[in-house]
């Protein structure tokens, strides 16, 4: 009987009992995905990360070659046995570094020898020729060296370089060259001229040859430098077979530096192995003897995968407390919609559960009644859930205590909810029926209320300024250790920062529930006086405090969504004006430029401003306090607000002023000293009164320190030393020669077009490109995903609560309806009842989720290190207006749509049948 009442009672109810699975269903379906996404952007990150550092991940395990010298009693150590050893290497790593090891390539390179005779100074370096290395090289001319058995001692060793390195020192197939070391001298014969294979991109070749230096030299290698006057000298290498390596081993003094490189491959990382390569590196420095066991050769391990990755760890974890944020508050919104949809199924069954209680059954028989039905339906919602997410969102990284707990809710909120409406309806303790008595218990229920209010309160203000004084990133040392960025758990999320949205959201929720009756009552007076009860019973309802759990859940909807608009509008914005930092304009070139390439571009279409700049580096600095080192900057005229930083920024105005002071009014026909600069202030300090010489191509100019220098300068992040900008016209009048200008900046549409007549050896960068290349970060990008969609599936649930709202009261105002129509009252008073029913939810929700929203923003925002995605410092908040927009027309489009619903059922219903029967007919 009981299996067949289960069964009529569901075939019933089956649209709201579907509802509730679904509802239920879309619940898991989130717990299930929203971490895998989590899990897949930082993953994406890492991947991305390991592949922009390129070889600098790389592990080098290093050694020395060792010569067969008689007395020595040393076990020689020759460059074949380096290149045997490699293909063992990868085997014998820790298993995670096995796991992405991806090849293993020996070199063996020497110091640099004196070539003697040579037209110009030439240092020259001797590297062995490997496998991996002939297959990664074209010869052009001549044969590459091979293997010199029964050679004899006074043979030339036969070599291979690049043409380029040849032209430089004036060599070339068959040139014989002598070079002389402390203890011996030999003749090196060229075999061939070799060049890096022409299928490799440029950036592959280079790493091909990472550990043998000036190997494929420029041909502006070696020039001089501006503003150095330093010599030109030659340095370059040559290939040559292992076997011949050994005698050059023997000839030289110094040891022969070799090794295994093992490089890394980046599409086999994910966040965790990050952290545990990071550790197996860390372990080896100690124990990479482990790895040549029985063999003569000893290996020291060596690695700046921590120093290159060092950004990574942060970013992920800023990336994954903004994404956990809008996750975690989605999810507690999803539960509690699944709480307002279980009650309305329960309170459409309450006639029928008092009249089971009427008839004898037992409240154990009506949970189980219950419990057998939302044990069948959480689980086929839980199967429809994660069969779903592994469908759309295949991947590790649920949540399954989420999902448990989900389940949980789902099945357990229906039985106790039927169980209290059974037990209502026929209570077991006795009723209180002094008025007075009624008064004393209502008021103690109340304060129970204000002491739980309370609570609440103090544990959001507990968890925000635990929030705010700890932080949601890690912070201490590398090396993988306790504290460090790359230790266990180093990514996740303090729960603090998880639990933190729902707290703030459950106590505006509260607080706006409270407060939105005393802001409505001025308002409520004239409905109080107006004619007929219709305008007295809509009083009385505005004048209720609202139902907290449907505010909670619109609540903190609107507020992720508010704030997760917000967090990507802070980013976006951040973004944007780092950009200007980076570029200093819509398009900026380096390289060496001369005034006809300014003023080309200045000239050229849709360009606004256009400005030049010379950058030294590692500049002399003398004073009557001492020397130091300083980085000069030359600006042009017309480059004042090119320097960075956005056009608006009052700083840069600022700044953009006092370079225009430094022309003075004088033309600089002549020589003019000392020349007006701005400096930094540990300048300004040291030898503001005093004065200061740079030396500029030999020759000492005198500077006058007239201001600061307290802005950074777009694109001139490896400075040397203390900062000097000057006026590139009075620096070379002071110099006596024009100094090329090694910076083009210019603004307008026409930019990137300005600067790409440059030519192909201009090194050129746009703001677009800079933003486009952020903003498509699998980082960024992938948070920016999770939180639109984390903030979409918000914004449905803020619009879910709602309706639940409104449907939860839809059987009370028929009566009411009823009994007000019976009085006298209008046609049109149940519209007006429903809104005044449903408006104080939905004023609550939004007001509370716009103020929830910006306490999320400023409370816990700076904490998750928006700085750090933007790559700024200092990022300021920025509210996106939009959600709100967004929010406030779904509200009223919901609200609308669910009184008009209710409306037109309503209006199909016998009203005096309402009256005669009850509410359950």
């Amino acid at each position: 009987m009981s299996v067949v009442l289960i069964l009529r009672r569901a075939r019933r109810d089956l649209g709201l009992l579907g509802l509730t699975a679904l509802i239920a269903a879309v619940t898991v379906f989130l717990a299930c995905a929203a971490p895998r996404l989590v899990h897949d952007t930082v993953d994406r990150g890492a991947r991305e990360a390991v592949a922009t550092a390129g070889r600098s991940t790389d592990l080098v395990l290093g050694s020395n070659l060792i010569a067969d010298l008689p007395g020595t009693g040393s076990t020689p150590v020759t460059a074949q046995q380096v290149i045997d050893l490699a293909p063992l290497i990868p085997e014998r790593l820790p298993p995670a570094l096995r796991g992405v090891a991806q090849s293993a390539l020996p070199f063996a390179v020497t110091q640099a020898v004196d070539v003697v005779g040579a037209p110009v100074e030439v240092g020259m370096r001797f590297a062995a020729l490997t496998p991996d290395g002939r297959g990664h090289l074209v010869v052009e001319r001549g044969e590459l060296p091979g293997a010199t058995a029964g050679a004899s001692d006074d043979a030339p060793i036969r070599v291979a370089l690049s043409a380029v390195a040849a032209r430089r020192i004036g060599a070339d197939v068959g040139s014989v060259l002598r070079l002389e070391t402390a203890t011996d001298a030999f003749d090196i014969r060229v075999s061939a001229l070799v060049a890096p294979d022409a299928g490799q991109t440029p950036a592959d070749q280079r790493a091909s040859w990472i550990d043998i230096p000036n190997l494929w030299p420029d041909e502006t290698d070696g020039e001089p430098v501006v503003g150095t006057g330093r010599p030109r000298t030659e340095q370059v290498s040559v290939l040559i077979d292992p076997e011949a390596m050994t005698r050059v081993t023997a000839a030289l003094v110094d040891p022969v530096p070799a090794g295994i490189r093992v490089t890394l491959d980046p599409d086999g990382f994910t966040a965790d192995l990050v952290t545990r390569v990071a550790q197996d590196i860390d372990a080896l420095k100690g124990t990479a003897a482990d790895l040549t066991p029985g063999e003569p050769i000893t290996l020291l391990a060596q690695s700046s995968f921590e120093a290159a990755l060092a950004d990574y760890p942060p970013a992920a974890s800023a990336a994954t407390a903004q994404m956990t944020i809008a996750i975690a508050g989605m999810l507690v919104a999803a539960i509690t919609v699944l709480l307002l949809a279980s009650a309305l199924l329960t309170a459409r069954r309450a006639a029928g559960l008092t009249l089971e209680r009427a008839r004898g059954t037992s409240l154990v028989g009506i949970g189980c009644r219950a419990g057998v039905e939302a044990v069948v339906t959480t689980a086929l919602a839980t199967v429809v859930g994660v069969g779903g997410a592994g469908l759309v969102f295949p991947g590790p990284g649920t949540l399954w205590w989420v999902v448990a707990l989900v389940g949980l809710v789902a099945i357990a909120v229906p039985v106790v909810q039927a169980v209290r409406v059974a037990r209502a309806a026929w209570p077991t303790s006795r009723r209180v029926a002094n008025p007075s008595e009624r008064r004393r218990a209502a008021r103690m229920q109340g304060r129970r209320r204000l002491v739980l209010e309370a609570l609440l309160g103090a544990v959001t203000l507990a968890a925000v300024v635990a929030v705010v004084q700890r932080g949601a990133l890690p912070a201490g040392p590398t090396g993988g250790g306790p504290g460090s960025a790359f230790a266990p758990g180093a990514l996740g999320v303090d729960p603090l920062v998880a639990i933190a949205p729902a707290l703030i959201a459950a106590s505006v929720a509260v607080a706006a529930a409270r407060l939105l009756p005393l802001a409505l009552r001025p308002a409520l007076r004239p409905a109080r006086r107006s004619r007929g009860i219709a305008g007295l019973l809509i009083a009385a309802q505005l004048d209720r405090t609202p139902t907290i759990l449907p505010v909670f859940a619109a609540t903190l909807a609107v507020g992720i969504l508010f704030a997760g608009g917000s967090f990507a509008a802070t980013v976006d914005s951040g973004q944007e004006n780092a950009s200007w930092l980076a570029v200093g304009g819509d398009a900026r070139a380096d390289g060496s430029f001369t005034p006809d390439d300014v003023t080309r571009v200045q000239g050229s279409p849709d360009v606004t401003a256009a400005g030049a700049r010379l950058v030294l580096r590692g500049v002399d600095a003398t004073g009557d306090r001492g020397s130091t080192l300083v980085s000069v900057t030359g600006v042009t005229a017309g480059s004042e607000r090119l320097i960075g930083g956005r056009p608006d920024d009052p700083d840069y105005r600022a700044t953009a002023t006092d370079i225009r002071s430094l022309r003075g009014e004088d033309s600089y026909s002549e020589v003019e000293a000392p020349v007006r600069a701005l400096a930094d202030a540990a300048l300004i300090e040291r030898y503001g009164e005093t004065g200061l010489s740079v030396d500029i191509n030999d020759r000492m100019v005198e500077l006058d320190l007239v201001g600061p220098l307290d802005v950074p300068l777009a694109g001139q992040t490896d400075e040397v030393g203390s900062r000097l900008l000057v006026d590139l016209d009075a620096l070379s009048n002071a110099v006596g020669t024009p100094l090329p200008a090694t910076t083009i900046v210019v603004d307008g549409a026409g930019a990137a077009s300005a600067v790409a007549s440059l030519g192909p050896d201009a090194e050129v960068e746009t703001r677009a490109g800079w933003l486009a290349e952020r903003r498509g970060s699998a980082l960024i990008a992938g948070t920016t995903h999770t939180m639109q969609l984390a903030a979409g599936a918000a914004f449905v649930l803020a619009m879910l609560a709602v309706a639940a709202a409104v449907l939860g009261q839809a059987r009370g105002r028929v009566r009411d309806v009823a009994l007000m129509r019976t009085l006298g009252a209008e046609r049109g008073a149940g519209w007006w009842l429903a809104l005044a029913q449903t408006l104080p939810v939905a004023l609550a929700a939004f007001l509370g989720g716009v103020g929830a929203g910006a306490l999320i923003l400023y409370l816990v925002g700076p904490s998750l290190g928006l700085d750090i995605l933007t790559g700024r410092e200092e990022t300021a908040m920025v509210l996106d207006q939009a959600t709100l927009a967004v929010a406030a027309a779904g509200i009223i489009l919901t609200l609308a749509a669910a009184i008009l619903g209710e409306r037109v059922a309503a209006n199909r219903r016998a009203l005096p049948t309402v009256l005669r029967v009850g509410e359950s007919s």
